[in-house]
């Protein structure tokens, strides 16, 4: 019965995605026309310098929303340096960053959206320095109201030096600030209930 459903299912997704990615101003992009989303795909390892996602997109004289980060859609990319991330990306695919060794800086408009990004195993980009609205984040402050921070979320950002937990906290996602290498002060209210394992990896012993 799996196999039948597996066979149905690819038999589907040409119908739903587009046959073959597009590029659009330098990016490229499968396109589920269905729905009208875009997903940021691998091509080659053809991404360099800065990079900046739109959070849509026109093709053919139809808007797409940008929504995730494919399956090892920047792996490899040495000469990626930075990336900006817009708010419309909601799910971030396994290894989508893994040896882009140079990534240094990524650019986010909002860490409510960013906390609530799912991002699976090594989806993590893993760049030294996080910036909120062009400003590096240094002294974590997560915004009230955010309920669970994600696996993953913060994993690799050494330049963060101090986290900020709100009460409205209860879960903290497997490896969310793993290899946060310079925390020296983390506040974690009572509110939170859950820790997922490594959250904490590899964080400064002095905290």
């Amino acid at each position: 019965m799996k196999k039948v459903l597996l066979s149905i299912l690819l038999t589907l997704l040409p119908l739903l995605a587009g046959a073959e990615p597009v590029k659009i101003d330098g990016i490229w992009y499968n396109l589920v026309k269905k729905i009208k989303e875009a997903e940021v795909v691998k091509y080659f390892n053809s991404y360099v310098g800065d990079i900046i996602i739109p959070s849509t997109v026109t093709y053919e004289n139809v808007e797409y929303n940008v929504t995730s980060i494919g399956l090892f859609a920047f792996k490899n990319c040495e000469g990626l340096t930075s990336i900006t991330i817009p708010n419309s990306i909601t799910y971030i695919d396994s290894c989508a960053f893994e040896y882009a060794n140079n990534l240094n800086s990524v650019f986010i408009s909002d860490l409510n959206a960013w906390c609530n990004t799912n991002i699976r195993a090594g989806g993590t980009p893993s760049a030294n320095h996080l910036y909120l609205e062009g400003k590096e984040i240094k002294n974590l402050i997560i915004p009230d109201g955010v309920i669970s921070i994600k696996r993953n979320t913060f994993k690799g950002f050494s330049g963060l030096t101090s986290v900020t937990i709100p009460n409205s906290v209860t879960s903290i996602g497997n490896s969310a600030f793993g290899g946060c290498s310079s925390l020296t002060s983390i506040t974690i209210p009572n509110s939170v209930t859950s820790i997922g394992n490594s959250a904490f990896l590899a964080v400064s012993k002095r905290v």
